[in-house]
């Protein structure tokens, strides 16, 4: 899978190249792919970055620039796009392309190229997996990143090889820069394809010491700087091998600037990187458009191009017909007298763009192009007019994102390139045609569920559209006593930066933000419900096994198509241990049923195996039967009416894991659910001793701060003295959750007091007061929180 752009397909436009032709004859290939450079931050796109980019400009001069050509959104979905010539939703959707995918660079070794890929790959879920790396996609050599470089460290690989980590974001476009000079000089005298996809000007952004402060206009400018240095090094190169006249190379970048993020993504380049000297242009710009990365207004997929092959592609000419690099893979195929290896049991919605790169036509083959984030279709265009679709649902929740009217938006983009100017009252035909191209044009998508990924050694939670996230909110949101206004709590939540419900969210918030499901009425076990209040059931009886897994069945389905589900949890705060509150144990109810029971039967067949006095012993084993016997029921249920859902299994208190237990519940869950004690101090020790027992994530669910009401009379154990106190202690211990390299999430215990008070009157825990009031310290403390979150929180 490679950058290859519209350059190659100049070459198809004037026939040069057949299946014919000698090898001597056919042309070589240079992509360079920048990650993140906004559509007007080069000198030749108006210099809006305020740096110097006299080699990169030198591209327009001798070639042709493109001011109407089209990405993707976001970096992996648009270097998957680029590779197949199909949209992102058509090949795994985001940050992945499947193994059953058609490359570019496949396709041009069935015609004798050579082909090489240095730098970002980030389309194998920024991790290495045997058929999805790039020599598995086409590519005979590979030097690089499989990810992002937004932590200040990447992994490289050269080929399938993992060689070494490294925090030096500044040496990496030099780095590249030296890896793709070696592979010009090895493989200059055969046809060759070389993608070089460089990592800035993507967060975390460095320069070299050479470069750093030299613009005097401040570390973007700087980076900008050595990159233009480093691509004039490369062309350089090209020129000292005799490669300059039967060489294409296509310079572009993968998607908008991070414009629109700035603030956020700034704060994480200053933990990592000192800016240099100079006006603070917080990121990359995107000249006259509106919007940035991840948006789908022109800002974020129009990119600035530029397309050179001497003597073929116009020099000096500008083109603004509408160009996208899904066209690559057509017109490169039909150039090389390759087009017999593009798939044809597939959409490729990519066309030949060959009479438009080498000056035949002013308007090319490509009339429409279609603006997708996250799997849905956000806008059209057809020829002049851009209509942005009303209710969008998949516009990222960043402080500077705009967000539109989410109302139909139609725009005239030969006169209003800035989308400045809403005329859809005025044509309403338009409207209507567009409209229909969007209908037409939207995927049926299977529903992608949240998930796990581990990104640079940390577990995340991540959405069906592959961003991480710390799951973060309240639970117990449907507690019949609270009679919230759910509209209204849900505006209070998210000012607040909350990003999730824990389990207890009723239906009407359900597609609201990402919750939690519980199944905690199948067993009637919960330690809390206290003497007498317990029902252990015969778990090996097969009547109870087939209402349980009817329970499962019936739960699974309320939940298992909504991408909103993060998952299920089981029993709540099951009374596992041999020793509880209930008065008896799961053991001794199950020795004590009538003979013939088949719970009876079982304990009777085990006893009489068994060879030790230990009595504990004996009870703590036959107690691992049971649970192996529960989790079966249960975990084969649970994955078999709601395959794709991530599984928490039973909620655990600290007191309450009885490590036989969770061994038996361990090959049926992907992470463990935790309700950590009361209390403000993090109990890392605690955590790291459960995170080494299960190897899996940890959700933390049901914490509260309790903390006093006026002078009243506290028996509670250690209460905050305030709201204030409550909420540093519950900041505090939510950063310290997320600098450990396992919790993926954490819920506070209730939105408002219960009625109880919780067994106090004097005693508050509920997180809001009286009619959704904030209580005094609590609010801001968490709203603080959560922004550390996000910042802390890497890209998708």
């Amino acid at each position: 899978m490679t950058r290859a752009f519209p350059l190659f397909i100049l070459l198809f436009g004037l026939g040069l190249l057949s299946p014919a032709h000698s090898s001597e004859d056919k042309p070589n290939f240079v992509i360079i792919f920048i990650d993140d450079l906004g559509y007007g931050d080069l000198g030749c796109y108006g210099g809006y970055a305020n740096a110097r980019t006299p080699r990169i400009d030198e591209l327009a001069t001798d070639g042709t620039r493109f001011t109407s050509f089209y990405a993707q959104a976001v970096c992996g979905p648009s270097r998957g796009a680029l590779m197949t010539g199909r949209y992102p939703h058509r090949i795994g959707g985001g940050w992945i392309t499947n193994s059953d995918e058609v490359t570019i660079a496949e396709v041009l070794k069935t015609a004798g190229y050579t082909t090489g890929c240095i730098g970002k790959w980030d389309m194998s879920t920024r991790r290495y997996q045997e058929h999805l790396v790039p020599n598995a996609q086409g590519f005979d050599h590979y030097f690089g990143a499989l990810g992002a470089n937004d932590r200040n460290s990447v992994t490289l690989y050269e080929n399938r090889e993992r060689l070494e980590a490294t925090t030096d974001m500044a040496g990496l476009t030099r780095l590249f820069t030296d890896k793709s000079i070696e592979f010009l000089e090895e493989h200059h005298e055969e046809p060759f394809l070389l993608y070089l996809a460089h990592t800035m000007m993507h967060v975390v952004i460095d320069a070299t010491e050479e470069f750093r402060d030299r613009s005097g206009q401040g570390l973007y400018a700087d980076t900008l700087e050595e990159l233009d240095a480093e691509t004039g090094r490369l062309l350089d190169k090209l020129d000292e091998l005799g490669l300059r006249e039967n060489t294409v190379v296509l310079f572009t970048s993968d998607n908008g600037p991070w414009s629109n993020d700035h603030r956020r993504q700034r704060a994480k380049n200053e933990k990592f990187v000192e800016w240099t000297e100079g006006p603070e242009l917080p990121w990359g710009h995107p000249g006259p458009l509106r919007g940035a990365k991840a948006s789908s207004w022109e800002g974020g997929i129009r990119v600035p191009a530029l397309l050179r092959w001497p003597g073929k592609v116009p020099a000096g000419a500008e083109s603004d017909a509408i160009v996208a690099t899904l066209d690559v893979m057509p017109t490169l195929a039909a150039l090389v007298g390759a087009s017999d290896a593009v798939p044809t049991d597939r959409v490729i919605d990519g066309v030949d763009q060959r009479d438009l790169f080498f000056g035949k036509s002013e308007e090319g083959n490509r009339n429409e192009f279609l603006y997708f984030e996250s799997e849905e279709i956000q806008a059209v265009r057809r020829g002049p007019w851009k209509l942005r679709l009303p209710n969008l649902k998949k516009i990222r929740n960043w402080p500077d994102v705009d967000r539109g009217s989410n109302e139909a938006e139609l725009y005239f983009l030969d006169k209003d390139i800035g989308e400045s100017r809403n005329v859809a009252d005025k044509h309403p035909k338009v409207v209507e045609r567009l409209t229909k191209l969007a209908e037409e044009s939207q995927p049926v998508l299977p529903v992608k569920p949240i998930g796990l990924k581990k990104i640079d050694g940390r577990d995340w939670l991540v959405t069906g559209d592959g961003q991480p996230f710390f799951a973060h909110g309240i639970t117990h949101v449907g507690n019949k006593s609270a009679k919230l206004d759910f509209e209204k709590f849900s505006a209070a939540c998210k000012a607040l930066g909350f990003n999730a419900y824990g389990y207890g969210c009723p239906p009407e918030l359900r597609d609201d933000m990402p919750y939690l499901e519980s199944w905690n009425h199948l067993v009637p076990v919960s330690l809390y419900r206290g003497e007498g209040n317990v029902n252990f059931i015969d778990i090996f009886d097969p009547e109870e096994q087939v209402r349980l897994e009817a329970g499962v069945k019936l739960s699974a389905a309320k939940s298992r198509d909504n991408p909103n589900c993060i998952g299920y949890t089981w029993t709540d705060l099951g009374s596992w241990p041999l020793d509880n509150p209930s008065g008896t144990n799961w053991v001794e109810f199950t020795r004590s049923l009538p003979d013939g029971a088949p719970g009876k039967k079982a304990y009777d067949e085990f006893l009489s195996t068994w060879e030790s006095d230990d009595d504990n012993a004996r009870d703590l084993e036959f107690l691992r039967l049971i649970a192996r016997e529960y989790f079966r029921v249960v975990g084969e249920a649970n994955r078999r009416y709601a395959p794709d859902q991530l599984i928490f299994g039973d909620r655990f208190a600290f007191n309450t894991i009885v490590p036989e237990v969770v061994e038996e519940m361990l090959p049926y869950v992907d992470a463990i659910a935790i309700q950590p004690p009361f209390q403000g101090g993090f109990p890392k020790e605690k955590y790291d001793e459960i995170h080494a027992l299960t190897g899996k994530p940890i959700l933390l669910c049901d914490f509260a701060v309790r903390f006093k009401d006026g002078d009243k009379d506290i028996r509670s154990w250690k209460p905050a003295a305030d709201s204030v106190e409550a909420g540093q202690q519950y900041a505090d211990y939510i950063r310290a959750a997320l600098e450990t390299d396992y919790l993926i999430g954490s819920f506070w215990c209730n939105p408002v007091d219960t009625g109880k008070g919780f067994g106090n009157a004097g005693v508050k825990q509920g997180f809001f007061g009286d009619d959704m009031s904030l209580r005094p310290g609590l609010a801001e403390a968490v709203k603080e929180v959560n922004a550390y979150r996000d910042e802390v929180t890497p890209e998708g």
